[in-house]
């Protein structure tokens, strides 16, 4: 993995497994990330202010709009793969 500053993950990936944390932080940041997500598909699918203005939209290769509710679809897919109750 890439990073900027390797010393600095390594370090926290030391104190971690000394304190046996490694699992407990490992689904604190899956679920800030999957958060992260969300709120970025709530946006694309124009659910702040700002839609009011205007939107975007993804499209495929094939110029085909990836559809609405990308945040209800992502919640179902963490859903089915049992990344969420």
């Amino acid at each position: 993995m890439w990073v900027h500053n390797e010393g600095a993950f390594k370090r926290i990936q030391s104190a971690l497994a000394d304190k046996g944390l490694e699992e407990d932080v490992e689904t604190v940041l899956r679920e800030c990330v999957q958060g992260l997500a969300h709120s970025f598909l709530c946006i694309l699918d124009g659910a702040t202010k700002i839609s009011e203005k205007g939107r975007v939209y993804l499209v495929d290769s094939r110029n085909n709009k990836l559809g609405e509710g990308l945040h209800e679809e992502f919640a179902e897919f963490l859903y089915d793969q049992g990344q969420i109750d």
